[in-house]
């Protein structure tokens, strides 16, 4: 009986040593340790997959790479499906360099180039006779378009470079503003934030606080005897301020930049021409609402807008604007306003009486020692109240006189009790005198012994608006 051995045993020959040792992949092969299989999409039963370009004598990924132009050969090409063309192939984009008018084959080496890095390196260094360097480069991303330039047709001097494109988050919240209760107002617009605050974040609070004030301010204009009314003058009776105020052609000179987007936002249809001082350095650039354009007046002894003649319906000044101009620049000042403005233009300009009303000897002395001082050492005017409308009549200007018309008092300080209409008060008031009297260096709400004696006698200071139109 034959002996039972179990399934046969089939030795394997031992390897003898002059065999050649086993092929390892080329850089082109899909299952290379440089392009795994998981990074090839076509690596499967649907697709009939090889290399378009390889080397017949490397043996490393390395030694491809650094082969002459000439050892690269074409193999064939990749074949599809009949449902080649779903949305899902995404070699079926590509096109040879020789066949790009007429050929829409795909190519998996061209578009796992452009995604891997490792195959980016590599094919940059090889030699400049390579096809891949005929592929052309990714489309540029397009040009951002310039933004609109509604300035350049009515004022051809202005420059277009400084519009910018609107922000509506920022001026839809200064139109909402006034419909706000006068409780909203004052906690927006006194509230104490938590320290430390970083840098850019004290500036946002105080440019919204800022912006609350102006809108008390606003407010209060409108609340003064005569505002909504027409006003007669020599040339027949005009329109009321608030009508006035909301020209299509407006001139702002010197504005801080919280006046600037206030006036704006609340004008949104209104075409802005701001003039702002130039510094050692040039312009300061500032981002500007999409109304407004930007102009750079030089400080000289002799002060002439860069603007035609009867160009503007209205120019207004701020406090910041009269502060920023000495007493003899204050003539030059009111007579180019008067030359930009166009027939029944109107002129707007605020300013604040150094000289409070109700003071003590606390309060006058300092006057004298620190704000009259500051404001001699840099030749600036001391009673503005009463040389700028004697400078706007010689100017040509009309001025619009009644009794208080365009007449504010602040209070310097108030006590705890304060209502909130009260603290709103001081809060504006305060804001005015920073503005026109930057060289001031202390306040005397600062120093107990003038704020003692301020509470005691309530002491104001006035803020004058005057109107001028050219007839």
């Amino acid at each position: 009986m034959p002996e039972d051995r179990g399934p046969e045993r089939h030795e394997l020959p031992a390897a003898s040593q002059s065999s050649p040792p086993p092929r390892r992949p080329s850089a082109s092969s899909p299952t290379s340790s440089m392009f795994p299989s998981h990074a090839f999409p076509l690596a499967n039963s649907r697709f009939d997959f090889a290399p378009r370009y390889q080397s017949p004598t490397s043996t490393h990924p390395s030694e491809g790479v650094a082969s002459a132009p000439g050892r690269y050969q074409q193999v064939r090409d990749i074949k599809t499906p009949d449902n080649e063309r779903s949305s899902d192939n995404w070699a079926g984009n590509w096109r040879p360099p020789e066949e790009s008018a007429s050929s829409s084959r795909g190519s998996a080496i061209t578009d796992y180039a452009e995604s891997s890095p490792r195959t980016t390196m590599l094919s940059q260094s090889r030699p400049s006779s390579s096809v891949l360097d005929g592929l052309s480069p990714p489309p540029k991303s397009p040009a951002r378009p310039k933004p609109p330039s509604n300035l350049a047709d009515a004022w051809p001097s202005l420059p277009t470079s400084s519009v910018h494109q609107p922000s509506d988050g920022l001026p839809a919240l200064i139109r909402r503003m006034p419909s706000t209760s006068l409780t909203t107002r004052s906690h927006r617009a006194t509230e104490e934030w938590v320290e430390p605050l970083e840098p850019h974040d004290r500036r946002e609070i105080s440019f919204e606080k800022e912006l609350w004030l102006l809108t008390e301010l606003s407010l209060r204009d409108s609340a003064l005897p005569g505002s909504g009314t027409p006003v007669r003058t020599s040339a027949g009776p005009t329109l009321p301020i608030h009508a006035v105020q909301r020209s299509s052609r407006i001139l702002d000179v010197c504005s801080r930049p919280a006046e600037l987007l206030h006036l704006a936002a609340l004008q949104p249809g209104a075409r802005i021409a701001h003039l702002a001082e130039s510094t050692e350095e040039g312009t300061q650039q500032r981002p500007l609402p999409h109304n407004v354009a930007g102009l750079s007046l030089a400080m000289a002894p002799g002060v002439s807008f860069p603007l035609g003649d009867a160009s503007f319906d209205h120019a207004r000044v701020t406090p910041a604007g009269v502060g920023a101009f000495s007493a003899p620049q204050l003539k030059g000042l009111l007579r180019e306003c008067q030359r930009v403005l166009a027939v029944r233009g109107m002129l707007e300009l605020r300013l604040v009486d150094p000289t409070p009303v109700e003071m003590g000897p606390n309060t006058a002395r300092w006057v004298e020692s620190e704000l009259l001082v500051a404001l001699e050492s840099e030749f600036k005017c001391t009673r503005p109240a009463v040389m700028v409308p004697l400078w706007a009549r010689e100017a040509g200007l009309e001025l619009m006189e009644a009794d208080g018309f365009g007449l504010h008092e602040f209070r310097v300080c108030v006590g705890e009790g304060a209502t909130a209409a009260e603290r709103l008060e001081v809060e504006v008031g305060q804001l005015l005198l920073r503005s026109q009297f930057p060289c001031v260096k202390s306040w005397l709400w600062e120093m107990d012994t003038c704020k003692a004696e301020c509470l005691e006698r309530a002491t104001r200071f006035r803020v004058t608006t005057v109107f001028g139109l050219k007839a």
